[in-house]
């Protein structure tokens, strides 16, 4: 039997996504956000936008971007056109311990997103 839904209200998107990634094992439920408006709702399947989570924090907040002069779609632009670093942004969702693995795929984003 599935587990009923609950509804959880967070104002921080950030930190749901967080929380799913590190108890994702232990919740037995899809996890959503209910966003837009009441004219316009839209559901977010928090695991899917999860995955864009290394480009995320591997640019920063839109105020303060740690890959200053690229942006977000720079970062996704490149990422489009890398399975190394789709991997690599891939590896990020996975655990909050950075492997010699996570570390070398970050670095060599990084090179070449300012190369």
């Amino acid at each position: 039997m599935l587990p009923r839904p609950t509804q959880l209200s967070i104002s921080r998107v950030r930190i749901l996504i967080i929380l799913a990634l590190y108890y994702q094992k232990h919740i037995p439920a899809k996890l959503i956000v209910l966003a837009g408006t009441r004219q316009k709702p839209r559901i977010i399947d928090v695991m899917a936008m999860a995955q864009s989570w290394g480009i995320s924090a591997l640019t920063g907040y839109d105020s303060t971007s740690s890959c200053s002069g690229k942006g977000k779609k720079g970062a996704l632009s490149l990422v489009e056109k890398s399975q190394d670093h789709a991997h690599t942004m891939q590896l990020m969702g996975e655990s909050f311990d950075v492997s010699d693995e996570l570390y070398t795929g970050c670095e060599q984003f990084v090179v070449e997103l300012y190369g």
